[in-house]
């Protein structure tokens, strides 16, 4: 069985509404065409009702789980402990972990915190996409990912991936292709907070080609 917990967030119709399907390839052919983030980003935002500064708009989290992967997006501080206790298997001899953190520099200039948003739900759904794309291809066991949302202080951890595995190197090799892979895929927006401004990042791997094909073939 599966669950997907989204009882905690508002209850306005806007606030958790599916853009249609229009409104989804519209902003992806914009960043394919070169429109760039800011407009994709408007786009989706715009029936989500959004904090445009990343704030912490809500305080609840978005879930998917079933008996093989534990998928999260929360505004809350991630702990590390959950990637150990919810990824190990009796029939598992590995646990391979990513964990990305916000450093305080960029270029040359001062980052004091980052700012995550993202559409959810198929922020959620490429999620799973990549856990069943890991199955094939590496035959994990479990998998976990959590992401930050809103703000994200220096130090503090923006993305937490745990997979296991039979043998080291499939849960190695996972985790590395999964968090790249996440990084092109997954409609999630980071906004690098400065000391001498801000500035919406897009991910220096993100292939718009690729979530429109995900959108496509669903």
């Amino acid at each position: 069985t599966s669950t997907m917990d989204t009882k905690a967030l508002p209850a306005t119709p806007s606030s958790f509404s599916s853009p249609s399907t229009s409104t989804v390839l519209v902003a992806v052919a914009s960043a394919a065409a070169g429109v760039g983030m800011a407009a994709v980003y408007w786009l989706l935002r715009r029936e989500q009702n959004k904090d445009p500064d990343g704030g912490n708009v809500r305080s609840s989290d978005i879930v998917f789980r079933n008996e093989h992967d534990y998928l999260r997006l929360t505004y809350d501080k991630l702990e590390r402990e959950d990637l150990i206790s919810q990824t190990v298997d009796p029939s598992c001899g590995a646990i391979a972990t990513f964990i990305g953190t916000t450093r305080d520099n960029f270029d040359g200039r001062t980052v004091t915190q980052l700012s995550y948003s993202a559409y959810g739900p198929m922020a959620l759904k490429e999620m799973r996409i990549l856990c069943e794309e890991m199955r094939k291809r590496w035959g994990i066991k479990k998998a976990v990912i959590h992401h930050r949302l809103g703000n994200c202080p220096v130090g503090e951890s923006s993305v937490h991936i745990a997979v296991s595995s039979a043998h080291r190197k499939a849960s190695l090799e996972a985790v590395h292709w999964c968090i790249d892979t996440l990084k092109k895929t997954v409609p999630i927006w980071k906004k690098e907070h400065y000391l001498d401004g801000t500035s919406w990042k897009q991910n220096a791997g993100y292939v718009p080609q690729e979530l429109y094909k995900n959108k496509a073939e669903s």
